[in-house]
């Protein structure tokens, strides 16, 4: 089976017995080419990743692409999203990465190319970053088999846990013995990226033994059922869509691609018997028992299926395939640890106004993003999840969510609308809707109309950077 080893190459002079099918470059515009031989790989961290991999998987082949063309392995999101796509084109099985990223303003773009490939099958495994409790992307969204190093184990050692509030799960021995290698050393340090191939090793022999689905390979991994749970159904890239009772009021905001919108169960599970590989989402009222199972049957392969409502406990231990519903992040959110809030990250409240205030949160959000700002968004809003916004779950106080996410995703800003507002949150800006035409603002407060249009976001977001 072959390995989609993104880093910065493998030196073959170390490693004369690992099978390299391709040798790529990964260029700064995302042009991938062969390597050229005077082409010098910068580092050892590749050639070492490789080494563990075969150390415990010796029959793996190896695709390499090199993304770290400097020394200190740094790479744009352009050259990793060039690589990601590769993967997806020649649908490459297993997909190894001690990379990511951290900056929120870089994430979405990632998040999506990983779940186009979670969808169609695709395995990746992904080193979380070294910088302990930071949210990282790919490794800690929902569907990827995230690592980080455990210090005490060696060899080929690891575990799983349940499911950790915006981390990873799975903790591996990174202090391996490669001193059978030209060159290798008798024990690599200490660090994530030294972990991830030790259960990359592990995942490409359950692949090869026939386990397909990612909460198969959890439980092979765990040797238990674990929760692989994540906040956000942040595995959706697109879907097929069940709501009966038209509840999602603006699909054009949502944060996946819609295949089709259903109001009729016939209709819908004739969609999803014909797309075996879509997500499914459903909207409440809760599914009768036969659709669960109609749904179910027909998902041995499908990527997961979303209801944005709380299921019963049987359907979420009956799903074949990745399941999320409000009780997965309301369970995640009871384990959220209290911290202080940063009280050098601004919050903007938005007034809550129904769609005008979803509107307003995505529209400006995406505008921050744009400009490389990194942003999260807290709303109460019913299914917030569907459009990338961070939900408040209804027994969670909000500075206690606030703070978790300020610590664990270190944004820029923070934007907030929540039908009760909160005193222990912070107001550096407030904005409100109200019978005006224009936006318009004094000091720390701007009005804007319901129906706001580009230009009213273009003025918020001037009055922000003011």
């Amino acid at each position: 089976m072959l390995i989609a080893l993104l880093d910065d190459g493998i030196d073959l002079r170390r490693c004369p017995d690992i099978r390299l099918r391709e040798d790529l470059s990964v260029q700064p515009d995302g042009t991938i080419r062969p390597r050229r031989a005077e082409e010098i790989i910068r580092t050892s961290h590749g050639t070492t990743c490789a080494q563990i991999i075969h150390k415990y998987a010796p029959e793996a082949e190896f695709c390499s692409q090199a993304i770290f063309l400097q020394p200190k392995l740094r790479t744009s999101p352009a050259q990793l999203l060039a690589a990601l796509d590769w993967c997806l084109e020649k649908k490459i099985s297993l997909v190894h990465m001690s990379a990511g990223t951290t900056q929120l303003c870089d994430q979405e773009p990632i998040r999506r190319q990983i779940a186009k490939m979670i969808q169609q099958g695709q395995t990746i495994v992904a080193a979380r970053s070294n910088d302990a409790g930071r949210y990282t992307v790919p490794a800690c969204c929902g569907g990827v088999l995230g690592v980080a190093a455990a210090p005490e184990l060696t060899g080929d050692q690891f575990y799983v846990l349940d499911a950790i509030p915006d981390d990873v799960q799975i903790f591996a021995s990174s202090r391996h013995d490669l001193s059978t290698y030209p060159l290798g050393k008798a024990e690599t340090v200490v660090s994530n990226s030294y972990a991830a191939p030790t259960i990359t090793a592990k995942v490409h022999e359950l692949l090869s033994a026939g386990w397909k689905s990612i909460p198969e390979l959890y439980r092979a991994l765990a040797k238990e059922t674990v929760s692989i749970a994540r906040m956000r159904p942040d595995f959706l890239s697109s879907a097929l869509v069940f709501d009966p009772e038209y509840s999602i009021k603006t699909p054009e905001l949502l944060d996946f691609q819609a295949l089709g919108m259903f109001d009729n169960e016939a209709d819908f599970l004739a969609a999803t018997e014909r797309d075996q590989r879509a997500s499914a989402v459903l909207a409440p009222p809760l599914p009768s028992n036969r659709i669960w199972q109609e749904l179910f049957s027909q998902s041995e392969n499908r990527c997961g299926i979303v209801y944005a409502g709380e299921a019963a406990g049987e359907s979420r231990a009956a799903a074949p395939c990745l399941f999320w519903d409000e009780t997965a992040r309301r369970s995640l959110t009871s384990l959220v640890t209290r911290f202080p809030l940063d009280p050098e990250i601004p919050f903007v409240q938005v007034e809550s106004c129904g769609e005008s205030s979803l509107r307003l949160l995505c529209g400006l959000r995406e505008r921050l993003v744009r400009e490389g700002y990194g942003c999260v968004a807290i709303t109460d809003q019913p299914m917030a999840y569907l459009y990338g916004l961070e939900c408040l779950s209804r027994d969670c106080q909000p500075e206690v969510l606030a703070a978790h996410l300020c610590r664990t995703h270190r944004p820029d800003i923070v934007l907030c609308s929540l039908g009760t507002p909160d005193a222990a949150l912070p107001c550096d800006q407030r904005i409100f809707f109200g019978p005006c035409r224009d936006s318009k603002g004094s000091g720390d407060v701007m009005a804007l109309p319901e129906g706001f249009g580009e230009a009213d976001i273009e003025a918020v977001f001037q009055a922000l950077l003011e």
